[in-house]
């Protein structure tokens, strides 16, 4: 009985939930509009602003992958 739930429920999910890219940029829409609804810049100011401001955290999200791979691989390692 709980199997079939479940199954219904993935079924269900699966059918009407979106892909993870699709998510993310619904939800960058959804900050540039806020942006510009509640700050004085323009668009085009909003628009430079996201796009300069993310290459910032590339340093720090390459160091988060190699601590997670490092990681990983002295774990699955024989002693």
């Amino acid at each position: 009985m709980l199997s079939r739930i479940s199954e219904g429920f993935s079924g269900l999910i699966s059918k009407y939930l979106p892909d993870a890219f699709v998510i993310a940029v619904i939800m960058t829409l959804g900050v540039l509009l806020a942006a510009w609804v509640t700050t004085p810049g323009s668009g085009m100011e909003i628009v430079n602003s996201w796009g300069s401001g993310f290459w910032v955290y590339l340093t720090f999200t390459m160091q988060m992958v190699l601590l997670l791979m490092t990681g990983m691989t002295l774990a699955s390692s024989p002693l």
